[in-house]
């Protein structure tokens, strides 16, 4: 395992967020692969082990999020998943529930098909759609981490959730000014910052 994965590892440890040593095999294994993916197309903008963790950590923090708020995530919806890192990181972290990743460009599709095939993640399906297109049920949680600002995701995301679901927005900034920002746009259901030095937070949002 890579210093930038055993970092992650500490950081989310101190920071208490949920971390099973189950976990550290699959990671390592993805961390591969998604340097060899990259050499393909551009799957992400950082595709070192230590961008990889910036990612994980994110959804490490919307787990923590959507445990604070008690919805035990059935059905999650990632829109715009990219190279899928959060929704691969949302299959190991409830293996219990259904993660649907949709994205429209046909190699980032491929490499989460292959990559969810090569970590026996079973739980992980995802459809070269748009969000217009999409074939979906009622999600207990919608999140798209970089696609649109919150005041274009949120009216996308209400009508995905089932009764008492979230959606996740990401925001730079502390959570303070994540949390003023949002002012209007939903009930505030909880809110944290992300460790470390770039200064993200994570809000989940309910309509009003």
């Amino acid at each position: 395992m890579t210093s930038s994965l055993q970092h992650l590892e500490e950081v989310a440890r101190d920071s208490g967020l949920q971390w099973q040593d189950s976990w550290t095999a699959p990671l390592a294994k993805l961390a591969g692969l998604l340097l060899l993916g990259q050499a393909r197309t551009n799957l992400v903008g950082d595709a070192s082990p230590a961008g990889l963790a910036d990612h994980i950590l994110q959804a490490l923090c919307v787990a923590d999020l959507t445990a604070r708020a008690g919805i035990q995530p059935r059905y999650v919806v990632d829109v715009g998943a990219g190279a899928g890192l959060a929704s691969i990181a949302f299959a190991l972290l409830w293996p219990d529930a259904q993660i649907v990743a949709l994205e429209p460009r046909r190699l980032r599709v491929e490499f989460i098909d292959e990559t969810a095939r090569a970590l026996n993640l079973a739980n992980l399906t995802v459809q070269k759609r748009s969000l217009h297109s999409a074939q979906l049920q009622p999600a207990d949680l919608a999140v798209a981490r970089a696609v649109w600002p919150a005041e274009e995701w949120l009216p996308k995301a209400y009508p995905l959730l089932a009764k008492g679901g979230a959606a996740a927005v990401h925001g730079r900034g502390p959570s303070a000014e994540l949390r003023e920002s949002l002012a209007g746009l939903g009930q505030l259901v909880a809110v944290r910052d992300v460790p470390g030095p770039r200064g993200h937070a994570i809000a989940l949002l309910r309509s009003l």
